[in-house]
């Protein structure tokens, strides 16, 4: 889609978000556990996605596109 899309100028990207703290991860079980996954060790807050997707929205990203962006501490 990104390479179709190009010649009109618009940009097409991913972000893909790992463990973010919201209320579907408040209770999880076995979190001690899960976070040993995660190189930097904790869970990611709802902003730090959203900062990433309003730059994405921004004049100042466009010029990036076909682009997969991991919110994720690190997780592979």
């Amino acid at each position: 889609m990104a390479l179709e899309l190009a010649k009109r100028h618009i940009t097409v990207n991913c972000v893909a978000p790992g463990l973010i703290e919201t209320e579907m991860t408040a209770n999880l079980e076995h979190l001690d556990k899960i976070m040993e996954f995660i190189p930097m060790r904790r869970m990611g807050p709802a902003e730090e996605v959203a900062s990433m997707i309003c730059y994405l929205m921004s004049e100042n990203a466009g010029y990036i596109t076909r682009q997969v962006f991991s919110i994720n501490g690190g997780l592979l």
